[in-house]
């Protein structure tokens, strides 16, 4: 079977694949069947290029960890041990077209910081600089950080306060977008699986450029920058940010979110899952604010209460989220 895998890989590592047979190859990579031997068969190809860890890698390889929801102590991984990882990546962004072409050099070692689920990471960077990491968010910067640039990546939201130094611009990185400072505070949201990515500055200024655009947005203080995956529209307007940076203090403030997007903020602050159907929910939007320290027992009866038509049962760690049932009348009474 690892010959079968293996041969597999190459043919698709080794020549351009596009259309419905990359979408494949990609679903099939990502797939639990097999795993130990793909997992082995990555690791001999990636020990036998002299590919490296690059921009688009970074992004992939967070959304990829993200989407797999592992759940790890944060760690600091050197190259050997980061390279098998990122070969992952890179082949589900099909970037490992060019990786057997031996046209990039090593490049320094890698620090990533992950948030697990149910928590909040607070950090210093090398040049002073701090920042809170929301639950469920990864964080890498290399090794090289702050000798020429400062810049870091990002899948997953994060409060930055950027120590001033106008010789080395302050740069964040998600997968669609970066964001440019001097001496600031701002927030970032850029969850891979989220519908919006959302940048808000704190003090000081800002600016926000997609990732292959040459427009830039400066924003002012108290502004929110947002761009929607779905539409490929961006809004800017001010916000409240008190409710910006409440998680920060263990507290949880939704403003004209669905139900879906709720859950989904839920999911990683409290270590649970939520299944349910395409049907279960509408296009509703709610308001909520729980309070620090709340369960969430507690704010799943404030959900099923407000929304009114739902139900859950619930199996470990695990919520079934479902239609209510109405009984029905009987009629001959």
């Amino acid at each position: 079977m690892n010959k079968y895998i293996h041969k597999i890989i190459q043919l698709y590592t080794q020549q351009p694949v596009e259309g419905p047979a990359q979408s494949k190859f990609q679903q099939w990579l990502a797939e639990k069947n097999f795993s130990q031997e793909k997992d082995e068969v990555l690791f001999h190809i990636w020990e036998n290029t002299e590919n490296v860890v690059t921009e688009d890698t970074l992004t992939s390889l967070a959304s990829l960890q993200i989407k797999r929801r592992i759940e790890k102590e944060r760690k600091t991984f050197h190259l050997q041990v980061f390279r098998y990882t990122a070969a992952v990546a890179l082949l589900i962004a099909i970037s490992s077209l060019f990786f057997l072409s031996g046209k990039f050099k090593h490049e320094p070692a890698l620090t990533e910081y992950y948030a697990q689920s149910g928590e909040v990471e607070k950090l210093t960077l090398p040049d002073g600089s701090t920042v809170h990491i929301n639950a469920g968010s990864w964080l890498l910067y290399p090794e090289t950080y702050g000798k020429k640039t400062r810049t870091v990546y990002l899948a997953g939201e994060a409060n930055f306060k950027v120590r001033r130094d106008e010789s080395a611009p302050f740069i964040v990185k998600s997968k669609t977008f970066s964001i440019t400072a001097l001496g600031t505070e701002f927030d970032v949201s850029a969850y891979p699986d989220d519908a919006c990515f959302k940048t808000t500055l704190i003090s000081g200024s800002i600016e926000v450029r997609q990732n292959g655009n040459p427009a830039s947005h400066i924003l002012k203080t108290a502004e929110q920058f947002t761009y929607h995956e779905l539409t490929r529209q961006y809004s800017i307007e001010v916000v409240n940010l008190y409710d910006v940076t409440a998680w920060q203090r263990d507290e949880y403030i939704f403003n004209s979110l669905t139900l879906p997007e709720v859950l989904d903020a839920l999911e990683r602050k409290y270590n649970v899952s939520f299944r349910y159907g395409p049907n279960v929910f509408n296009s509703d939007k709610y308001n909520f604010r729980f309070r620090k320290h709340s369960s969430i027992s507690c704010i799943m009866k404030i959900i099923m209460e407000t929304s009114g038509d739902i139900d859950y049962e619930k199996t470990g760690n695990s919520y079934h989220i479902t239609k209510k049932k109405y009984k029905k009348r009987d009629k001959s009474r």
